[in-house]
């Protein structure tokens, strides 16, 4: 079985210049679908934060795994080249590919024993961060704590659930 590519083109940035920005992604929750939200916000409050939302991209394997990557394909893809971005989720497997699996998965030639999960949405955020010399962290913010980073992803949760039913 072959891995699906990802459909959408790259987006230009939605920030009139770099900085220093803060992002949330969530998916829907649901196994089934890849429906995802994000909002990004600049540090500085010098420009308007940006809030969007994308449905399952068609693939025959979309899972919520890659709905939580696409919606972070479009944090990073907001940003001007020589940005910084801190990105918040849920997702401990977004966490994993943008802190530690990418560079290591990189050096290995993106080979793997069998077909890697994820390569083509996992594969653009490399092309993205590396193009734009963008530096990106991912953080873990757990379900359920009460934080104001929890409200945030559980509003992108509601969005993301929203946007996957409108395209039904």
């Amino acid at each position: 079985m072959t891995e699906e590519e990802w459909k959408y083109p790259e987006m230009k940035p939605h920030f009139c210049r770099a900085g220093t920005f803060t992002a949330w992604c969530a998916g829907s929750g649901d196994r089934e679908d890849s429906a995802a939200a994000w909002y990004v916000r600049p540090d500085d409050g010098a420009e308007e934060a940006l809030e969007d939302a994308r449905a399952s991209d068609g693939a025959t394997s979309s899972t919520a795994q890659r709905g939580v990557l696409a919606a972070a394909v479009g944090c990073i893809e907001s940003l001007q080249p020589n940005s910084t971005l801190l990105l918040k989720t849920n997702s401990e497997y977004v966490v994993n590919a943008i802190n530690t699996d990418i560079a290591r998965w990189k050096a290995d030639g993106w080979k793997a024993s069998g077909p890697r999960k994820n390569r083509s949405i996992i594969r653009r955020i490399d092309h993205v961060i590396s193009d734009r010399a963008i530096t990106a962290r991912a953080v873990h913010c757990p379900n359920g704590d009460g934080s104001s980073d929890d409200a945030i992803l559980e509003r992108l949760r509601l969005r993301a659930r929203q946007c996957w039913k409108r395209s039904d």
